[in-house]
């Protein structure tokens, strides 16, 4: 089993990938309108692909705070 700082180091990972995955998400749309060039077209036309992305990326995040409580007890979360 994984201890408790390992868990924590992967919580962090998981919301800062989350993070990055939204901006590639969500800000796609404008910046291609403010920015019409190749790398905002590809970031506009990926958009499908980043929402899943964050999808999936938020489930492992979730699924790692539940198990640092269950490791160290919910109150101590």
């Amino acid at each position: 089993m994984m201890d408790e700082t390992t868990i924590r180091v992967a919580i962090r990972a998981t919301a800062r990938i989350s993070f990055v995955l939204f901006l590639g998400a969500f800000l796609g749309d404008a910046l291609y309108r403010l920015m019409p060039a190749a790398a905002t077209h590809w970031l506009e036309a990926s958009k499908d692909g980043f929402t899943l992305g964050f999808a999936g990326s938020h489930a492992v995040h979730i699924a790692f705070i539940l198990i640092l409580a269950a490791a160290i007890g919910r109150d101590n979360v």
